[in-house]
């Protein structure tokens, strides 16, 4: 303060104090924990990834499970195969999920 008082600038009492204590030029933190911590966050940046990946993967439907187009509703050709639900069944379950939803 009697430095500002005395009509010095701010840049004047900035290099006098880092002429008398050198240390407080920069904080630069150890490199264990810089480092650490950039590898910290790649190693999670990669874990998310993976477990996105697998995620989707399980999501996306599979060809051997999709129902077929052709054929009448009812027919066996309407039927997902180690499921026995029908279209018909499916929609009828999904409004009545819609219904107790809406309750």
């Amino acid at each position: 303060m009697e430095q500002a008082e005395h009509g010095k600038t701010r840049e004047e009492i900035e290099s006098d104090l880092v002429a008398r204590f050198p240390g407080i030029a920069g904080y630069a933190g150890r490199p264990v924990v810089v480092y650490g911590s950039a590898g910290a966050a790649i190693l999670a940046a990669a874990i998310v990834t993976l477990m996105v990946r697998r995620w989707l993967a399980r999501a996306k439907p599979r060809d051997d499970l999709a129902p077929s187009l052709s054929g009448a509703p009812g027919s066996e050709s309407d039927r997902l195969p180690l499921s026995g639900v029908t279209r018909h069944d499916r929609q009828k379950l999904e409004d009545a999920l819609e219904r107790i939803e809406e309750f």
